[in-house]
């Protein structure tokens, strides 16, 4: 750790195939897609967990929702994973920054936040934003409501080095803090129509009784 862009890649080919994922095709690989257009010179932009308004998987809202539900305590496992995001705006002028400026043609480029905290501390972050009061409180990991499995013990953090997207691109993304409020805010204005429901409140009730 960090990872870099010559660190090694991952040697299985098609996490997705036979995991019935909506609109991931069994044969969608990233690497395969990075090994034909590096050869023609382009740019691959490899990114972070991206978030930020109009994210469709709402990064925030295992918390979110128990913000807006009311909830006081939030069961969380070790929460002490690693895993650099990206907010979708820096990610967007990271983008452009390859368009301009051609000295990364031919390479990979990692575009990503340049700090990274544990899970637990963005989960900390988020209700901060949100203005809540609610505690995390520590529970064992297999008794983690299953929105909540990311807060569990890591079996390998993710933390990237954007090392090169700053020195040959010259970009460089926002405050991680500040984006994180950004964020937050957009999404509490603009819900889900899901519903926080009593089952929710049982299997949080279940597992904060593990505490």
């Amino acid at each position: 750790m960090p990872i870099t862009e010559e660190s090694e890649l991952r040697r299985e080919r098609y996490p997705y195939r036979g995991k019935g994922y909506a609109g991931v095709p069994d044969d969608y690989e990233k690497l395969d897609v990075e090994a034909r257009w590096l050869a023609r010179g382009a740019v691959v932009l490899r990114l972070p967990m991206v978030y930020g308004p109009h994210d469709w998987q709402r990064r925030e809202e295992p918390i979110l929702r128990r913000v807006r539900a009311g909830r006081e305590r939030i069961p969380v496992g070790a929460a002490n994973l690693l895993w650099t995001r990206g907010y979708v705006d820096d990610m967007a002028t990271g983008v452009l920054a390859a368009l301009d400026n051609r000295a990364a043609d031919g390479l990979t480029v990692n575009l990503a936040e340049t700090s990274t905290v544990t899970v637990g501390a963005w989960f900390e972050q988020i209700l901060a934003a949100a203005g809540s009061g609610a505690r995390l409180v520590r529970v064992p990991d297999d008794a983690l409501p299953p929105d909540l499995v990311l807060s569990g013990a890591p079996a390998q953090h993710l933390l990237i080095s954007v090392a090169r997207a700053e020195e040959l691109l010259g970009w460089a993304p926002g405050d991680p803090a500040a984006r994180v409020t950004e964020s937050v805010r957009w999404h509490l204005a603009n819900p889900p129509d899901t519903l926080w429901t009593p089952e929710d409140t049982t299997t949080d009730e279940t597992a904060l009784n593990h505490a």
